[in-house]
């Protein structure tokens, strides 16, 4: 259903991805967001729920969650030791992201961290 629109700022399948790259976490999500995060600063992570309510796409709180949602299945938050800044306008200490085989990923994160 959001897939055509998402496309249009580059969230496909292939410009969308979390990946662990030696010393750091690799976060893409179409032409809007791509930032590395060092794994040190990554406190851990864990699945979530994703209502409906809180959309697909760019999200965010404003106040600590920043959420890069293809689809509400598959959701995992990590959390920074830290508080973060983006753009210089929001800060944040969670990011949400959706996957397609978040066990695997968290067990990696887990690893890495």
């Amino acid at each position: 259903m959001w897939g055509p629109l998402l496309a249009l700022f580059g969230a496909t399948p292939g410009r969308s991805y979390v990946e662990l790259t030696g010393d750091q976490l690799v976060v893409r999500f179409g032409f809007l967001f791509h930032h590395s995060f060092p794994l040190a600063g990554i406190e851990g992570g864990g699945r979530r729920s994703w209502p409906w309510l809180y959309g697909v796409g760019w999200r965010s709180n404003f106040v600590g969650v920043i959420g890069l949602i293809g689809s509400r299945s598959g959701v995992v938050e990590i959390r920074f030791r830290q508080r973060r800044s983006l753009w210089m306008l929001l800060r944040f200490n969670r990011l949400a992201v959706s996957l397609e085989d978040p066990e695997a990923f968290l067990e990696a994160l887990a690893k890495a961290a």
